[in-house]
């Protein structure tokens, strides 16, 4: 029962939200579940054994890819500067363990004086406190911000 719960909060309720569709009128839903609770599906296969099974898994493992324009703009700019010159699609894992360790290395080493979003958000030097107006926009724009959608998209309109 427990886990019937949570592939229910992780796929009518995460999924959604990570796609923005919480805040739209579409019904799309990722749940291979929806025929209902029988073991067969309508058309009389069998669900829940062999290939049902790893295409849930699938599903579930692979749902994170979905990122918006803006989260790939930024992994680009991040990859751009950590990895400078070098094309992410044919970087080895070698470059790629030897670039994040040499960008983890220039991170303060204590989390309380560490800055967010490439330096962009910065901490007050008399405080080392952070400003709420910064810290309210980005979780604003990032929780309003839909994947596979343009920024003038239904996400961007209240409801």
């Amino acid at each position: 029962m427990t886990c019937g719960l949570y592939v229910n909060i992780i796929l009518n309720d995460y999924v959604r939200t990570i796609l923005g569709l919480n805040r739209t009128l579409d019904s799309w839903s990722l749940d291979p579940r929806v025929s209902g609770p029988s073991i067969y599906a309508d058309d009389g296969t069998p669900m829940g054994i062999g290939n049902q099974v790893s295409l849930e898994f699938n599903l579930l493992y692979r749902w994170h890819a979905a990122v918006s324009a803006r989260d790939d703009k930024w992994t680009q700019g991040f990859c751009a500067k950590v990895f400078p010159g070098k094309d992410m699609g044919k970087i080895s894992v070698t470059d790629f363990k030897l670039g994040l360790l040499a960008w983890s290395n220039t991170i303060d080493p204590d989390p309380a004086k560490r800055n967010i979003d490439l330096g962009t958000i910065v901490r007050d030097p008399t405080t080392g406190l952070f400003n709420d107006q910064d810290l309210i926009n980005l979780l604003t724009s990032s929780t309003e911000d839909c994947a596979g959608l343009p920024p003038t998209s239904i996400c961007e309109t209240d409801f």
